[in-house]
């Protein structure tokens, strides 16, 4: 199987998730039943060929899925052992206990076209929870579901969600939340986690947020920024992050994050606009989001928008 062979199945196998939210809940007993059904041979084969590591429950979940998906018979074995090495179950606590989903709170508000709220993640529903991993020769969605109910804040414009505070959303930023530091410029506010978990760190002195949308401004300021115990850190801005750039000088920040796209294709426009202003600003680091999938879009390998916000 070939780089890009692999991408059009995960490409194929994400659409189906974000489109269908599939949900496999079996009870315990169920998991019991099911375990029962291959022989003490069967299993070890399955953990020497990588489909089955400590958790049978994420075997079979995952193995559900695959079947249902129609991919079984046409993929390699080795493509199936890394869909299984890359799902996980996630704890309800484990998320409850984010820093973000704990102190952040709120009512819905209403606000022009954009509405914050809460969705939810019913037990076993499938989501996509970090973006594939582009340096692979081969390109494997990473599939997780919860053990039980969960809410999280979201964004919704108009009838579609927007934006989520997801472990999509956590992880695929983690890589620049670490290395953020100094002063901090950031394209792009949705819902302010990145902002949140930046503006907790010591060595990060200030926060500034470009955001082109007046109401997405107004309600992170009266109804998200409240929340942040170093709000003084905070500075906002409404204007175009594209036109912005255009008017900071070297030496205005240290990090850079850009993160004003929902997807690889709206995004490689913006990236390309962007990309430019590193070569002019020497004394700023700049990070992106989904960076180097972007990348791999923009030189002629990828031919699909995946992956896409998980909302």
């Amino acid at each position: 199987m070939t780089k890009d062979q692999s991408f059009s199945i995960t490409a194929k196998l994400t659409g189906k998730i974000s489109t269908e939210n599939p949900v496999y809940d079996f009870t315990s007993k169920e998991i019991k039943t099911e375990k029962r059904k291959f022989s003490e041979e069967e299993l070890d084969t399955l953990r020497k060929m990588g489909w089955l590591g400590d958790d049978f429950e994420t075997f079979l979940v995952i193995l559900s899925f695959l079947d249902d998906s129609g991919i079984m018979d046409d993929v390699p074995d080795s493509y199936i052992a890394e869909v299984f090495c890359n799902a996980r179950k996630f704890g309800v606590g484990e998320f409850y206990d984010d820093p973000y989903i704990k102190n952040v709170k709120f009512d819905d508000v209403k606000k022009g076209k954009f509405l914050l709220t809460t969705a939810v993640y019913e037990k076993g529903e499938l989501f996509l929870y970090d973006a594939p991993d582009f340096s692979k020769d081969i390109i494997v969605p990473k599939i997780g579901f919860f053990t039980g109910k969960v809410t999280f804040p979201t964004f919704y414009e108009g009838s579609m969600p927007w934006m989520s505070v997801c472990p999509s959303e956590i992880n695929s930023m983690k890589a620049q939340m670490d290395a953020a530091h100094g002063r901090v410029l950031v394209l792009g506010c949705g819902l302010g986690y990145y902002q949140y978990v930046v503006s907790e760190k010591e060595n990060v002195e200030s926060v500034t947020i470009v955001e082109i949308s007046e109401e997405i401004a107004e309600i992170f300021k009266e109804h998200i920024l409240p929340n942040f115990s170093n709000k003084e850190k905070i500075n906002i801005i409404c204007s175009d992050a594209i036109k912005y750039m255009d008017t900071v000088k070297d030496g205005d920040y240290d990090f850079v994050f850009a993160d004003i796209w929902e997807g690889i294709i709206d995004g490689a426009g913006h990236y390309k606009n962007i990309k430019p202003h590193e070569n002019r600003l020497k004394n700023t680091e700049f990070t992106y989001w989904i960076g180097d999938q972007i990348e791999y879009y923009l030189e002629g390998d990828c031919e699909d928008d995946e992956p896409r916000r998980e909302s």
